[in-house]
């Protein structure tokens, strides 16, 4: 597993292909799956790229969030459908509790709601599929 940063240094052009089909530098969007011991579970969210790592915000309520903070795994996918083709980022994500780290992702992320509960991704696998068909994959390390 691996942040996002160490994803970008291992690998600086999947990073930045990532990156863009995710709208990363605006107000990015992409569908989450969740995949735990009670089923799979999916949601569009908005990451957030804050501090060198990668975010999602997540109501309290959300299955997906229970999901994830009992261990589930992820794939978080965007693009797909036109000439950029599709970016499929797999791992884990754990439960951001520091109230600092908390207050600045929940303000990148624009969310005015102090219930909201972040989470770190970390990244196991990147997969992009360009619009060609053509596949690159990556495992990633620490």
């Amino acid at each position: 597993m691996a942040t996002w940063n160490e994803f970008a240094a291992q690998e600086p052009d999947l990073a930045a292909t990532a990156r863009r089909l995710f709208g990363l530098d605006a107000r990015g969007a992409g569908r989450l799956e969740v995949v735990g011991g009670d089923g799979m579970r999916n949601r569009s969210v908005a990451p957030v790229l804050a501090a060198d790592n990668l975010y999602l915000v997540l109501p309290p309520d959300a299955d997906e969030a229970g999901a994830l903070m009992g261990g589930a795994a992820l794939a978080l996918q965007a693009g797909g459908g036109d000439a950029s083709g599709e970016v499929v980022l797999a791992g884990t994500a754990g439960l951001i509790v520091y109230a600092y780290e908390r207050e600045a992702v929940l303000r990148a992320a624009g969310s005015t709601d102090a219930e909201d509960l972040v989470f770190r991704l970390d990244l196991g696998e990147v997969t992009h599929t360009a619009a060609d068909g053509s596949r690159e994959s990556r495992s990633l390390r620490r």
